[in-house]
């Protein structure tokens, strides 16, 4: 879960407007030339006049107009079918005798008998119809990658690349790469003798023409792309177009020849597209293969399917033919391979009702609690007046308000909701008090009273109206129809096991036998050491794909003082200790002791530690402290869109779908954050930067993560732009909303075809049922299946700091080290992406630099110098944070959670050694008195990995819990089918495609290569290849997309 903080900001600036307004100097304004220019220089911004550069770098326009290759002809009975330069012969080697023209199904099928690869047009024999391969294989000779090819037309759109003979289209069903009949495939007739250009022209009758394409970067001319020969459908070689160069392909072929058409590399604002670089629609060749099970497949690029393979040796095990530098594997047709590893001994947690017996409790006793509660509440208020009024709070700048900044601000729906969860805490304990109730009385046998039909039934939350719609709410509610609260921002957590606080309630856990637990920072300086332990495998883009991903589900709200300017609580005076009542009652300071290695060189001896606040139960019921989500609890984006209204309406530009950004010097960033709080933003005053704002408020917590919120900015506006284009009838809401759905989709595959499976392993993903379907729909939506984020996955199994690097280390696009930042200069301060080039070398950095190991290590950089300040050698330290936290919470200890996923609890130090890692058992044994006392944090840092993941037993069990509410919970999930929002077949097979190469690759300054699997290191089969042969999402298919609103 990397680091869980917060930041919240107001919003700014966008791509159409002067910001002299909003930020009180003048930005840079690229609507028109002519004009003067804001420009940045060795921390100074000046003004001066607007420049055209060979090369300029303009933020993202729109997209110009694609080439029209073909207007194809009545098909209905034809004796051969017209492919891309091809001829399809019926009934031969997986032809059809007779082919419906339109959809291509097949009535009376023949088998192939035998591949045949460019030659002959057609490959079946893998069952009647041959998977409906309908045309055959292209064998694709050396060259980038082939291209999409359509009825009519010898190239689809894609750049930046030359292809050779062959190539492919993507048509019905899932055959092996999804040929239509009509798309056949033939040989090149007059290939070009150099690999300058793409498929060369082809013979008529049946082709598309003499043209062809020239690469996509750039143009003889700003205006237009010069014509082809018509033989060859070239284009000469290009010069700097206008904008940023590579705009779009050199052009399509008209139907029946001609002059091999022109690119239009012109936008309705300046540049698209990077240099030497498509818009990637290229098919990569589908050759049939089986895989070393023997199920049938097809062999594609690396990341189609990387959930299938339990690990590197097995996926080395696959590999297919490099095609165009790009290594493939055989992805199976349908269904999942057999995994080798050995069945994992973790079950499903079951959900608990706990009940307790109880004395009766009548209205009247609720409606007496409730009036006492709102005493409390009311008591707690003054205190803040008191304690506001004599300065004990926290002090801008400070390490104390940088760790409360980033739990989010005083927004006045997080206010109502701590109001309305103390209340009704409050409550709950004065009636344990009342009735003499204990711990688990009070815990379990409250539960059963709501307070909707008493007088506070105000503080309860509010269900809202729902319809059917397309698209999602902002705000993640109505995702389930039956329970439209479920996975709202500002709603509880839920738990796999009961919550353990001393009193049952409320206070702190404490040790079996009743004592205090060992101090959380006695923990961390004895189980959490450093140790630098690079892993061999994984970039650190695992480690910030984790951090973002945490930031779409999870932000605990923390309490502040109930003001509008929601001043930070500070913990730690010699006042406080002299009269502890006057402290405020969500302090639960961690002491450091005396001898402590590191903070008793500075006389440090208290770390500020403020409660998170509390949250409403579901229901309204009565019971135990939880803790409220901010967020979304869904997969959806939020870290890029907001989870409240009033934020995703702030990020909006409101103009053709996009969503605001800053523009300086041609380079694309987020939103400023206009107010640039100096609480909340360590960038110095002086440099005239400022911080950013995004949809998660912890935007600017590290760099590394500020990297990806600009990249996936950039992602949507780049959707918006070519949606924008394809339906020029759409409007700005429909635009944002189609770009927003289809991110969504794509951070979801993502998820769990790149990252999931290193995280937990195949196995495991196959025990909860969190593979993905290789083709077609998914039919397991459970609207009985809570979808919300799990307490221990929030508070203690996703919090992945040990993978966390100290030092970032900032490359060019050579793998050359250009810069190396400590970790502690970096927490909310971007001000290094600013410089020239910064964006692309910390692209660089997360793709190039190793991770850490997961283990039981973590760097110095977190246990000691957290959120330091500028004139300080001492920070706080993070995993003594997530320590005490998990108290906070109320998370049992660690050997609940192994009975909750099925394992045996342990009993001795001794049984715990065999599964810990060596050492650990011992070393917990001298801090905690019991085996049951250990905290779950620690813990599952400490367990031996599961074959094929990087965690224990019970982490891969909470981990997996969570990803399976998260995939079966939510209505919303893109491969479910038969709903109004569901993703055509053809649409999901192109999010299939997604990866984190192709994003990079498609929004980096001037990165011109990439690794295929971006979390993996660059290896012998995981080299990095040019951009311009890792597959893009073809947005063709949404052309004229259906609409629907609720």
């Amino acid at each position: 879960m990397i680091i869980f903080i917060i930041f919240l900001g107001l919003y700014g600036s966008s791509l159409s407007y002067d910001p002299i307004d909003a930020f009180g100097f003048i930005g840079p304004d690229i609507s028109a030339q002519g004009q003067s220019c804001q420009f940045f220089k060795n921390g100074q911004f000046y003004r001066g006049p607007c420049q055209t550069q060979n090369k300029p770098d303009f933020s993202y326009g729109q997209v110009g107009p694609f080439g029209n290759g073909y207007q194809p002809g009545p098909v209905r009975k034809p004796p051969v079918k017209r492919g891309g330069g091809s001829i399809s012969y019926p009934s031969e080697h997986g032809g059809y005798e007779k082919v419906d023209p339109e959809y291509g199904s097949d009535i009376k099928p023949s088998y192939g008998e035998e591949p045949n690869f460019g030659n002959k047009p057609g490959y079946g024999g893998v069952r009647p119809g041959g998977l409906r391969p309908s045309g055959g294989f292209g064998f694709p000779q050396p060259g980038n990658r082939p291209h999409q090819i359509k009825p009519g037309s010898n190239s689809g759109y894609g750049g930046g690349n030359y292809g050779k003979p062959g190539g492919f289209g993507q048509g019905e069903g899932n055959g092996y790469g999804g040929i239509k009949p009509e798309h056949g495939f033939g040989h090149n007739k007059k290939p070009q003798p150099k690999p300058e250009t793409l498929p060369g022209g082809f013979e008529k009758p049946y082709g598309g023409g003499e043209g062809g394409y020239g690469r996509p970067d750039g143009f003889s001319k700003p205006g237009n792309g010069e014509y082809g020969q018509p033989d060859f459908g070239q284009n000469k070689k290009p010069k700097p177009g206008f904008g940023k160069p590579s705009i779009l392909p050199g052009g399509f072929n008209k139907p029946n020849g001609g002059e091999g058409g022109y690119g239009q590399p012109g936008f309705e604002k300046p540049g698209f597209g990077k240099p030497n670089r498509g818009d990637g629609y290229n098919q990569i060749p589908s050759k049939p293969c089986s895989t070393n099970d023997g199920l049938q497949g097809f062999c594609a690029p690396l990341a189609t399917c990387f959930y299938q393979f339990d690990d590197l040796n097995d996926l080395q095990e696959n590999l297919c033919e490099k095609v165009s530098k790009l290594p493939t594997v055989c992805c199976p047709v349908e269904g999942h391979r057999e995994s080798k590893i050995r069945k994992i001994p973790i079950k499903i947690p079951k959900e608990h009702h706990y009940k307790a017996e109880i004395p009766p409790i009548s209205i009247d006793d609720i409606e007496n609690a409730a009036r006492e509660s709102k005493k409390i509440v009311q008591n707690n208020l003054e205190l803040e007046v008191q304690l506001v009024r004599k300065g004990f709070i926290q002090t801008p700048n400070s390490m104390e308000s940088y760790h409360q900044a980033f739990f989010g601000g005083p927004d006045p729906l997080t206010r109502k909701t701590t109001k309305d969860g103390l209340i009704a805490l409050e409550t709950t304990i004065q009636l344990a008090k009342k009735f003499g109730l204990n711990k688990y009385e009070a815990r379990d046998g409250l539960q059963q009273y709501s307070l909707y039909d008493t007088s506070i039934r105000d503080n309860c939350p509010k269900e809202p109206h729902c319809v059917r719609d397309k698209y999602r709410t902002i705000d993640g509610s109505c995702n389930n129809l039956e329970h439209p609260l479920w996975g709202k921002s500002h709603t509880s957590f839920i738990r796999i096991a009961p919550p353990d606080y001393s009193d049952g309630l409320n206070e702190l856990r404490k040790a079996s036998d009743g004592s205090n637990l060992p101090g959380a920072r006695i923990v961390s300086s004895t189980l959490a050491t450093d140790v630098d332990i690079p892993d061999v495998k994984f970039s650190l883009l695992v480690m910030q794909w984790g951090q973002f991903i945490d930031h779409d589900l999870t932000l605990t709200a923390s309490t502040r003082i109930d003001s509008d300017r929601g001043e930070g609580i500070i913990c730690c005076r010699e006042e406080f200790a002299r009269n502890p009542s006057i402290r405020h009652p969500a302090c639960r300071p961690i002491s450091l002791p005396h001898d402590d290695p590191f903070f008793s060189k500075f006389d440090h001896h208290c770390t500020n530690f403020v409660r998170n606040s509390p949250s409403p139960r579901p229901g309204c019921f009565l019971g135990p402290r939880e803790q409220s989500n901010t967020l979304t609890h869904y997969i959806d984006g939020s870290m890029v869109y907001g989870s409240t209204v009033d934020r995703a309406a702030h990020l909006r530009a409101f103009v053709k779908g996009k969503l605001k950004n800053t523009i300086i010097n041609g380079v694309e960033y987020l939103p400023f954050d206009a107010q640039n709080r100096s609480d909340e933003c360590a960038i110095p005053a002086h440099r005239q930067l400022q911080c950013f704002v995004g949809g998660d408020v912890r935007v600017n917590e590290q760099t590394g993560l500020t990297t990806l919120h600009m990249l996936f900015l950039r992602e949507h506006n780049r959707l918006a732009d070519k949606l924008s284009y394809l339906n020029p009838s759409w409007n700005d809401e429909t635009i944002y909303q189609e770009a927003r759905r289809i991110l969504a989709a794509v951070i979801q595959h993502i998820t769990y075809n790149e990252w999931m499976p290193l995280i937990i392993g195949r196995r495991v993903m196959k025990e909860f049922n969190l593979m993905l379907k290789p083709s077609g729909y998914s039919f397991d939506y459970d609207p009985h299946l809570n979808g919300g984020i799990l307490n221990s996955f929030a508070t203690a199994a996703y919090r992945f700091h040990t993978l966390i690097q100290g030092v970032f280390k900032l490359m060019n696009n050579h793998g050359k080290i250009t810069n190396k930042l400590l970790l502690r200069n970096l927490f909310n301060n971007p001000e290094s992406i600013y410089q020239k080039g910064a964006f692309d070398e910390y692209l660089n950095c997360l793709t190039g630099q190793p991770t850490q190991t997961f283990d039981q290590f973590f760097s110095q950089e977190l246990t000691n110098h957290l959120f330091q300040e500028h004139d300080r050698e001492f920070g706080m330290d993070l995993i003594s944070l997530n320590i005490q936290r998990g108290r906070d919470h109320g998370l049992p200890g660690y050997n609940e959670f192994r009975k909750a996923c099925g394992l045996p609890p342990i009993r001795s130090f001794q049984e715990l050694s065999v599964v810990m890692r060596q050492g650990s058992a011992e070393r917990m044994s001298k801090i905690y008195k019991s085996v049951d006392d250990i905290d779950l944090f620690i813990a599952g840092n400490h367990e031996k990995a599961l074959p094929g993941a990087v965690v224990g037993p019970t982490f891969s069990c909470i981990l997996a819990e969570q990803a399976r509410r998260s995939k079966l919970g939510d209505r919303f999930w893109y491969e479910n089918g038969d709903m109004i929002h569901s993703f055509n077949k053809e649409q999901l097979d192109e999010i299939r495609k997604s990866s984190l190469a192709a994003i990079i690759c498609a929004n980096a300054d001037n990165i011109e290569a990439m690794q295929p699997l971006a979390l993996l290191q660059p290896f012998a089969n995981n080299p990095k290849v040019p951009c311009n042969v890792i597959p893009q999402i073809n947005l063709e298919y949404w052309t004229n997309e259906k609409l629907y609103r609720g």
